[in-house]
């Protein structure tokens, strides 16, 4: 007996959401997990972490949290939105490859620093 249930009909709804899955900031940020904790030969990629750990990253920090916290009021974060500002309009990010999630948090971090070291500067001169 033969039977075709799983046919491209009935497969397009699991398909549809496997690939929206595959592109939710949940499944980027594992993927960076997964690289930041891998025992690696690679000079290049441990130079990369060490750079990231001596900025003060952890790996807790790859987090939308994170994101919103240190770029909430920028182009890339309104109202607490991700998401990015081009020709003069804010659209939310629907979808994420592990390489945009290293990039907002590093643009977080580096808010993150300017931000301290302006305290500290303002700390300094009362």
């Amino acid at each position: 007996m033969k039977t075709v249930n799983f046919s491209t009909k009935n497969a397009k709804a699991l398909r549809v959401n496997a690939t929206n899955e595959a592109k939710g900031m949940n499944h980027a940020i594992k993927a960076v997990k997964v690289v930041w904790e891998r025992d690696t030969n690679d000079a290049d990629l441990k130079a990369s972490i060490e750079a990231a750990k001596n900025d003060g990253l952890t790996l807790n920090d790859f987090t939308a949290e994170f994101i919103i916290k240190h770029l909430n009021g920028t182009n890339f974060v309104k109202d607490g939105v991700i998401g990015a500002t081009s020709k003069g309009e804010f659209k939310a990010k629907a979808s994420w490859t592990a390489g945009q999630v290293v990039d907002y948090v590093r643009r977080a971090n580096r808010a993150r620093i300017l931000a301290e070291n302006k305290a500290e500067k303002n700390e300094e001169s009362k």
